[in-house]
């Protein structure tokens, strides 16, 4: 805005200064290079205008593109955000056991599921994989027995490979090794799946991340790979 207002003045200037030549007939070479000069500031401040202007519209645009492409992202996350799974110690009643639960708060079931069960740290994972068709919305948290049963058998097949000592308070060393695994979060799950527009991973941190869109191939029944961890 004083940028707009300065160069007003100038060029208000100028043009007093010109009027005023005109009028007494002047046309000293002092005259003329001051007039040539005025023109070629009121120039430059209109060119200054002119790229203040253009920054403007280029900053706005970009905005404008960002906002776009949150929105863009935003819709397209909407189903799959809704959808994770994770190790959870169940105690009920009589009842008492680590289980797989599942929540998928959509109205639509996603596809193509893979539960990857994960012990160890980058290097040496052991890893182990089950498979669903679909997996219908839930109302709440539930537990997914068949999921639930691969863990412990998961957990089994760890403590089976582990050079286990006899602990001196007597207790079963198998039982105590697989509640460690449990307790200290040495078994972590991810799941992966598609939501019928793109394939997403919900990695063991609960981070959801976007795998692939699909192509127009993929929807016309080409299927698609499930990513592997």
């Amino acid at each position: 805005m004083a940028l707009v207002i300065g160069a007003c003045l100038v060029g208000g200037l100028v043009a007093s200064v010109v009027l005023w030549g005109i009028q007494q007939d002047k046309k000293a070479d002092w005259f003329s290079a001051w007039a040539s000069g005025g023109s070629a500031v009121v120039s430059a401040v209109a060119l200054g205008i002119a790229s203040v202007a253009a920054w403007a519209t280029i900053a706005t645009n970009r905005n404008q593109s960002e906002q776009l492409k949150r929105l863009e992202d935003s819709s397209l996350s909407e189903q799959a955000s809704k959808v994770a799974l994770w190790i959870y110690l169940h105690e009920g009643p009589g009842v008492k056991g680590w289980q797989i639960r599942y929540h998928n708060a959509g109205s639509l079931p996603v596809y193509g599921v893979t539960i990857t069960y994960i012990y160890g740290k980058y290097v040496d994972n052991r890893v182990s994989f089950l498979r669903y068709a679909t997996l219908e919305p839930t109302n709440e948290p539930v537990n997914l027995p068949g999921a639930s049963r691969h863990l412990l058998d998961f957990a089994q097949m760890i403590a089976d490979e582990s050079d286990l000592k006899p602990l001196s308070t007597g207790e079963d060393e198998v039982k105590a090794f697989k509640r460690e695994l449990f307790q200290e979060g040495l078994i972590k799950v991810q799941l992966e799946f598609s939501d019928g527009s793109s394939i997403w991973r919900r990695i063991p941190s609960g981070q959801l991340i976007l795998i692939k869109r699909h192509s127009s191939d993929l929807n016309h029944g080409r299927g698609y790979d499930i990513p592997r961890f």
